[in-house]
């Protein structure tokens, strides 16, 4: 018997946060948690609510209260640490800046075998 899929994924370019101005892309905030932290683990997603706010607020000060739920902040806040423990925070970056670093590399290979 088979099972109808109904998980969706979302690629990391897909998702944003809702900040006051305009929205902030997911890749842009485990950045900014990354820095903060000094490539450390960050604050427990299971932590006091108030201090995951308070943390979340420290990273993007800018984020819309109105629209920028607890739940979210407890996701962003599980995955950096999910990404931080696996040594994955390097990947986390645009695929056209990935695109533009690889182009890069290989131009000045290029340039090293002439």
């Amino acid at each position: 018997m088979s099972v109808p899929t109904t998980t969706k994924a979302s690629s990391l370019e897909d998702i944003a946060i809702f900040t006051l101005s305009e929205d902030k892309p997911l890749y842009e905030i485990l950045i900014a948690i990354k820095e903060k932290q000094q490539s450390q683990q960050a604050i427990s997603h299971k932590s006091e609510p108030e201090a995951i706010k308070q943390f979340f607020a420290e990273v993007v000060p800018e984020f819309d209260p109105a629209r920028v739920y607890f739940s979210d902040m407890k996701k962003i806040i599980n995955w950096y640490n999910i990404l931080q423990a696996k040594d994955m925070l390097d990947i986390v970056k645009p695929s056209e800046e990935i695109k533009a670093e690889t182009e890069e590399s290989s131009e000045g290979a290029e340039e090293k075998a002439e």
